[in-house]
């Protein structure tokens, strides 16, 4: 089973991604601030991890830079959550080196697909 981990200070959009997932066959670890989830990345070695940027404790952006420059967690598939437009987001991805961008608010679909693009069941 597929281990995704998901990084979000809102329990809302936790619970509803968590759920969302878990119901396609996914192992879902939970992280509520930037810290937790670079703890977790480094002991689950997930196959994913999905973030929000507005983190606390460590945001978004520094979470990517450490995940990125550990051995551990270096090529580990990114996905970024955030409100930002879809042009920056596009940019942000590219210079990030991450796999891509959900928008918020999002379509459930729209995160199925880009998860199942970048972990082939």
């Amino acid at each position: 089973m597929n281990l995704i981990l998901y990084i979000d200070s809102d329990p809302t959009y936790r619970r509803m991604i968590s759920d969302l997932l878990t119901a396609q066959g996914f192992a879902v670890a939970l992280a509520g601030d930037g810290l937790q989830g670079l703890i977790q990345a480094r002991q689950l070695q997930p196959e994913l991890i999905l973030l929000d940027l507005n983190l606390p404790r460590i945001d978004g952006l520094e979470l990517i830079k450490q995940l990125k420059a550990y051995s551990g967690t270096c090529r580990l598939p990114l996905i970024f959550m955030s409100r930002l437009p879809a042009d920056w987001s596009t940019r942000l991805a590219e210079e990030t080196g991450t796999q891509g961008f959900i928008t918020k608010p999002f379509r459930p679909q729209d995160i199925l697909q880009l998860v199942q693009q970048t972990i082939p069941a």
